[in-house]
């Protein structure tokens, strides 16, 4: 079957989103498998694999010696949106293997998302090396969540004791913003406030989305009460009502829908960084109280986020550093 598949079929870019093969009758919403022959194993290994936000929805096999294993997966792939179930997160199992080659069989499925498809490189290592370093990143962002939020509570606590404060309240703010979007990457909240399924896969990637469009011009406000004279209030309005904006097809529209403002809100991002680095530049020049320091955290800060983009648009590869370099730049800030 692989054979005649292969002799007829089409072909597109792994890892890769459905959509983007700009190919006639591929469409972003429907099933497919992959298949992937390994060889060369010298004797028996222990294995482990790393999924991280495919699909949004698949189940994977391991097939040896024509014996079909389930090893996991996350959601419930269909061959229709009723009997889907979406899920995005990371997935992470170990197997053994006995022979010389296995294959790994994976059913995806996708009737949610604006992206379909195996989207993501998956990791497949020895058991110990992949493990360790999966725990590791676990305990690293976890670390992170809390610095975040230790911070978050910190400067509340000083607004409310100084209320005139508002850049404490501001950055505060910001910091809780940070924390909402750590906790929907990796889709903590779809698991803790929802059944699995549709609603809470909408609802997790809502707040994913949300917080995308609101983290830089909670941000902006925060400079602009230290650096009051750089930073024009005009320019300010316009940021929020392209954010709010954005945000409100985010709570009224379905994923796929709102998720096509990904690419747009990215070049704000990239053009708002840079009249931000500009300002602060000429702050510092100015020798304004703080400039200094807030500009070398946010050229650091600016440096993580245009990695990340570059990465989410398949320029670079994995992994994505903006979370540890937004936690140096917090620290920078604070």
């Amino acid at each position: 079957k692989n054979e005649k598949i292969l002799s007829k079929g089409i072909q597109i870019k792994v890892p890769g989103p459905w959509r983007k093969q700009d190919i006639q009758g591929l469409d972003r919403f429907g099933y497919g498998s992959y298949l992937l022959k390994v060889k060369g194993i010298k004797k028996k290994m222990d294995f482990a694999l790393k999924v991280k936000d495919v699909g949004p929805s698949y189940k994977i096999f391991i097939i040896e010696d024509n014996k079909v294993n389930q090893l996991g997966g996350l959601g419930k792939p269909g061959v229709e949106k009723e009997t889907s179930i979406p899920k995005y997160g990371t997935f992470f199992s170990d197997f053994l293997i006995k022979e010389k080659s296995f294959f790994i069989l994976i059913h995806i499925s996708n009737f949610h998302h604006r992206d379909g498809g195996l989207t993501n490189t998956i990791n497949l290592g020895i058991k110990e090396n992949l493990r360790s370093e999966f725990e590791g990143m676990k305990y690293k962002s976890f670390f992170t969540l809390g610095i975040f939020l230790i911070m978050g509570i910190n400067h509340l606590i000083i607004f409310f004791q100084r209320r005139e404060d508002k850049g404490s309240l501001w950055f505060s703010i910001f910091c809780f913003g940070i924390v909402v979007r750590f906790l929907s990457l990796d889709s903590y909240l779809e698991t803790l406030f929802f059944p699995p399924g549709s609603l809470a896969f909408s609802f997790n990637y809502k707040f994913r989305f949300l917080t995308f469009f609101l983290i830089i011009p909670i941000f902006w406000n925060f400079l602009k009460f230290l650096f009051d004279k750089f930073f024009h209030d005009n320019l300010l309005k316009g940021f929020w009502i392209i954010s709010l904006s954005f945000s409100s097809i985010t709570i009224i529209a379905p994923v796929y829908i709102f998720t096509e403002l990904t690419e747009i809100f990215q070049i704000i991002i990239l053009l708002s960084s840079a009249y931000m680095i500009i300002q602060l530049t000429r702050a510092s020049l100015k020798s304004v109280t703080y400039a200094n320091i807030c500009l070398a955290g946010i050229v650091f800060s600016v440096f993580g986020i245009v990695w990340d983009i570059l990465i989410i648009n398949k320029i670079l590869p994995p992994p994505q550093i903006g979370l540890f370099i937004v936690t140096i730049f917090i620290l920078i800030q604070s």
